[in-house]
């Protein structure tokens, strides 16, 4: 186990990314249920954070925020959306990466960065990998949390 929840994970990565130079960064979640990893790393870098959205992205850095990377289909199709909508520069960041899903990330995005990169079951990192409900992300939206 590396982290103790979902939110711990969202702040050792916004830590972690700290001293990256990034222009006018946009915070993604790869999923509404990622929320709870991604408001840490907007809340740091000063960064926008974008939920669900269709926004154009035109000369802005995207950082993908994912729970873990096991498999690599879903987070290249971020990617891939990302630049579509006019991304200048793809990061994708996750806590736990399996190497094979960093490596085909690398391919597709500009930077890939995890705290943890060894295979297995992404949930056997966390204490508690529970995601959020609606009214947690609610509450967190709403920055009650």
């Amino acid at each position: 186990m590396q982290f103790r929840d979902r939110t711990h994970a969202g702040q050792r990565l916004a830590r972690y990314l700290l001293d990256t130079p990034f222009e006018r960064p946009l915070v993604m979640g790869v999923a509404r249920r990622v929320l709870d990893m991604a408001l840490p790393v907007s809340r740091v870098l000063a960064a926008e954070l974008e939920v669900e959205g269709e926004r154009r992205l035109g000369g802005r850095d995207v950082i993908l925020v994912e729970d873990g990377l096991s498999t690599s289909d879903a987070i290249v199709a971020r990617i891939r959306e990302a630049r579509s909508r006019g991304a200048s520069h793809v990061l994708v960041a996750a806590p736990v990466a399996s190497p094979a899903t960093m490596d085909a990330a690398a391919i597709e995005a500009d930077s890939v960065m995890c705290l943890v990169c060894e295979s297995g079951p992404v949930p056997e990192r966390y204490a508690c990998f529970v995601p959020p409900g609606e009214a947690d992300l609610a509450a967190l939206l709403a920055g009650k949390v």
